[in-house]
């Protein structure tokens, strides 16, 4: 189970921006900070806490960074592909700084990452976070961000956007509105913003339906699976349904899990089916 850092929070984050940043050069690799105390002062709600690090590494430097943390004693907790259905983030944790999550994508933005990527550090600006310069999104993009990622958050996402409402002009808003199309993340602002409806045509219309509302597991499941693009992806899907994610469950137990913990949570996902299913026939039985 992973040890909480002495150092308050807020502290321990913003030396844990730094260190991060520092290893990144003495590697050579760019990267992004993207959320947390990296954001542009008064995007985020004052009761909004981060509780973790996120950067956003040039494409093809992911596993060079990964590697150079793991030389510098953080844990590898999730890889990449087990790290969300996404599979855009391997986490990590450190004893003394806590989380971190390192992204070679973005969810909800489908141009090329490396696309992504080029035209975010193109706009990026400098900070310096504990005497460390780290480079950083600009305002617009920061939001676009938050944007993007409060369509996948549901309640705590839409207090997100109303705070963004309330704290961007017209000109920046729309100036949000155009970055997500730029970025090829219309749908995923859509499911922000409460404007799916215009996008029941694309291939991720259920997914985004299904995170925005708080969806349970099956609900997410099947939104994945109707959105499957053909038979290997429907496949992919199925199979991730039926192998438990041992690194997730790790998280929550706080320990590797044992056979046991494994065929409980399989007991789970099958009383959750159950409970779905029975659901179901009684909304058609109109009970």
């Amino acid at each position: 189970m992973n040890a909480r850092p002495p150092v308050d929070m807020n502290v321990r984050l913003r030396l844990a921006h730094a260190t991060v940043q520092y290893i990144a050069q003495e590697a050579g690799i760019d990267l992004l900070h993207i959320k947390g105390y990296s954001v542009s002062p008064g995007l985020y709600r004052p009761q909004r806490a981060s509780s973790d690090v996120d950067v956003l590494v040039r494409p093809g430097s992911e596993d060079a960074l990964v590697s150079a943390l793991l030389t510098h004693g953080w844990r590898l907790e999730t890889t990449f592909d087990t790290g969300s259905l996404f599979r855009h983030a391997a986490a990590l944790w450190d004893d003394r700084f806590g989380h971190l999550d390192v992204h070679r994508s973005f969810p909800g933005i489908t141009i090329s990452a490396e696309a992504a990527f080029a035209t975010l550090w193109d706009r990026a600006q400098s900070r310096s976070i504990c005497h460390v310069e780290c480079r950083t999104l600009n305002r617009i993009d920061h939001a676009t961000l938050i944007t993007l990622h409060a369509g996948r958050d549901g309640a705590r996402g839409r207090a997100d956007i109303e705070h963004l409402r309330a704290t961007l002009d017209a000109a920046e808003f729309t100036a949000v509105h155009a970055r997500a199309h730029e970025l090829g993340a219309d749908v995923a602002q859509s499911a922000a913003l409460g404007t799916l409806q215009h996008h029941h045509n694309e291939p991720s219309y259920h997914l985004w339906r299904a995170l925005a509302s708080d969806a349970n597991r099956v609900d997410l499941f099947l939104a994945r699976y109707r959105d499957a693009g053909d038979l290997t992806e429907r496949i992919r899907v199925l199979a991730s349904v039926i192998r438990v994610n041992r690194d997730h469950l790790a998280m929550s137990l706080g320990y590797r899990p044992r056979w046991r913990d494994i065929w409980n949570e399989h007991v789970a996902r099958t009383r959750a089916v159950l409970t779905y299913r029975r659901h179901h026939r009684n909304r058609k039985a109109g009970r």
